[in-house]
């Protein structure tokens, strides 16, 4: 957590090209993953490299299925993060929804070539020793202790570039909160004057996330994560269903069909995953949300005043966000 920080207290660019660096090698490692698995599976003479045996079995039942969409879920998590940068970003409204829509495809089409040979050239993972974290003993099997130690090197790096993101994201996130008043301005929107990095935000960050692990191991958190990733995916089905249906009062069939029904099936898919989640999501997940919902009673006062929201520029209150001035200044230098 430490490393995370520090390469987040430098300006973007610092953090955007360690973490680029740390993406190019994990790729790489990726494409020999598939090639060494490709390779294993014609000295062993095994069955077709071509079938469709991995998409589909007779054993395959919906508790399963659903409990494996819930880590999916969890592994999907992140891209939308690219939206906390958009003060960062030029042309912002053009940007990022193209960068977050070929994000979702790419690593979509990554896992399916990724799972699908693995799971071609080891069909039963029970004869490893960990079926849990059957990745690690799958490169150790067909590439020796040669691949499968960086293998494990660079699995520790993806961690760092998860974090890394994670913490600039949240920092931006916590940044806007602070600047707009509905946390601590003084705190929470304060920008250092040379680098325009909020850096009360990543310190803060670093010591609550340094804390946490002490005590919830990685599942535990991967599942906290997903919870909190449910309810944003569960009230933006229940935004869009407000605004297109019931504001904009679009009623025609199609209008149902794509601002109604698709967002209330999502809704029950996202309720499907909520059941298959650890306990202790559910109870920390379902604590963090009523301190929210508290937070929010206390600045409304009793929802008797509107709740602090995001400053919008008047003339087009759909797409442009006010960039602060100081950040603004910045944008030259980090980019």
């Amino acid at each position: 957590m430490t490393i995370i920080t520090i390469s987040n207290l430098f300006n973007v660019k610092i953090a955007v090209s360690f973490t680029t660096l740390l993406i190019i090698i994990q790729l790489i490692t990726i494409v020999l993953f598939v090639i060494l698995l490709i390779h294993y599976q014609s000295v062993q003479g095994q069955e077709q490299l071509i079938s469709l045996h991995s998409f589909y079995s007779s054993s395959l039942n919906a508790p399963s299925l659903l409990s494996g969409a819930v880590i999916v879920a969890y592994t999907f998590i992140g891209f939308d993060a690219v939206s906390t940068l958009a003060e960062e970003t030029h042309n912002p409204t053009k940007t990022i929804p193209k960068v977050m829509l070929s994000l979702a495809l790419f690593i979509g089409i990554m896992y399916v070539i990724l799972t699908y040979f693995m799971q071609t050239v080891f069909p039963d993972v029970t004869i490893f020793s960990s079926p849990d974290g059957v990745a690690f003993e799958i490169a150790q099997t067909i590439g020796g202790m040669l691949f499968s130690s960086f293998f494990l090197g660079v699995v520790i790096a993806s961690c760092l570039v998860g974090g890394v993101s994670a913490q600039m994201g949240i920092s931006r996130l916590l940044f806007a909160m602070g600047r707009d008043r509905v946390l601590p301005n003084k705190v929470f929107g304060y920008l250092h004057p040379t680098t325009g990095i909020p850096v009360f935000n990543i310190v803060f960050t670093g010591v609550f996330a340094g804390l946490l692990s002490l005590f919830l191991t990685l599942d535990q958190v991967a599942s906290i994560i997903s919870f909190g990733a449910y309810i944003a995916f569960t009230f933006v089905n229940l935004c869009v269903i407000r605004h297109y249906y019931f504001k904009q009062r679009n009623h025609s069939v199609k209008g149902i069909l794509q601002y109604v029904l698709l967002p209330l099936l999502g809704i029950l898919f996202i309720a499907l995953m909520w059941y298959n989640i650890s306990h202790i999501a559910l109870v920390l997940g379902a604590v963090w949300n009523s301190l929210g919902f508290v937070i929010l009673l206390f600045l409304t006062k009793g929802f008797r005043k509107p709740a602090p929201s995001l400053a919008m520029d008047d003339s087009d209150p759909s797409d442009k966000v006010i960039i602060p001035l100081p950040l603004q200044e910045r944008i030259g230098r980090n980019f």
